[in-house]
This record gives C-alpha cells, structure tokens and sequence, in this order.
C-alpha cells in the first residue's frame, strides 16, 4: 500500500467540490430547460433521475469527509479513484443530460431556454472531457482482443461448470 501525502480526507473534500459542482450545472441545466422540454426520452428520465442522486452523493461524500477516522494519508489508489471517479461521473452524467437535449435539438422542437441550456452545457462538457482526457489518456483496446477475453472466460465459466457436474 503507498500512502501519499494527501489526507484522505482532503481526497473526500475534493470528491465533494467536484461532486457539488457537477450537481449545480445539472440541476441548472436542467431547471432551465425542464419547462420547455417536450420529448420524453430514455437520457431525459436517466438525466432528471441522476440530478438529485449527484446531489446526494456530494452530501455523503462532504459526511465522510469529516469524519475523523479519515484523517490519515490517502493511499496512491484513493486519490487516482477520486480524480477518475470525478471525471467519470461528470462526462457521464452530463453526458447524458446532453444527449436528452440533443434529442430535442436534432428533433426541431427546441425551444430557445432548451438550445441555450444545450449550448452552455455542451461547453462545459467539453471542457470536463478535455480534462479527463489530459490527465488520465486512453488507450483504446482492439475489439477483437475484448472479444476474445470475454469468448475464454465464457469458455472457461462452461468447462468448470461442465466438471462440477460429472
């Protein structure tokens, strides 16, 4: 285990910043334009439902933060999971917010309050994926290697099920 010399406490306090300030656009975002919107979608139920549980987890998070039991240092793996965590959930989340408002965008039934909150939420969306691409790059993986991880295990899955049985 390789301490840092960041408390994990600071780590909860960071993972709350970021968790409130994904929860303050969405719920702006989405006040905004709720209103106005027109097409019940999939990304719309998922967006609206996402709203309140980022700012529920913000919540907890900031509790556990100030628990003293979480003054000591952070491990290497506390502080790279909340810096990706925090990326993860703020392209996702926003992300699909953002497909709900592109739907109504591309559909032609926007009403201005919706294009506006688009706009503004798709330049922060941007910028949270910039940032996460700069601090955590991807490689991708050919498909063809995932397939075949995925085909051994479902082999091997049938091959153990296949002896315990005879």
């Amino acid at each position: 285990m390789s301490e840092t010399h960041t408390h994990y406490a600071d780590v909860l306090r960071m993972e709350t910043a970021q968790l409130s300030e994904l929860h303050t656009i969405l719920e702006s975002t989405y006040g905004d334009a709720a209103p106005y919107l027109k097409l019940d979608t999939p990304f719309l139920r998922a967006g609206r439902a996402f709203v309140g549980a980022i700012g529920r987890m913000a919540e907890e998070v900031g509790r556990r933060a100030e628990d003293s039991a979480n003054e000591r240092p952070a491990t290497a793996a506390e502080l790279q999971s909340c810096r990706e965590g925090a990326h993860s959930m703020c392209t996702r989340f926003a992300g699909i917010l953002l497909r709900a408002l592109d739907a109504e965008v591309h559909a032609g039934v926007a009403a201005q309050p919706v294009r506006a909150a688009h706009e503004q939420l798709a330049e922060v969306f941007d910028r949270w994926c910039d940032e996460a691409k700069s601090q955590t790059p991807a490689e991708p993986l050919p498909i063809r290697t995932l397939v075949a991880t995925q085909l051994g295990s479902v082999l091997a899955s049938a091959l153990y099920l296949n002896d315990r049985h005879a």
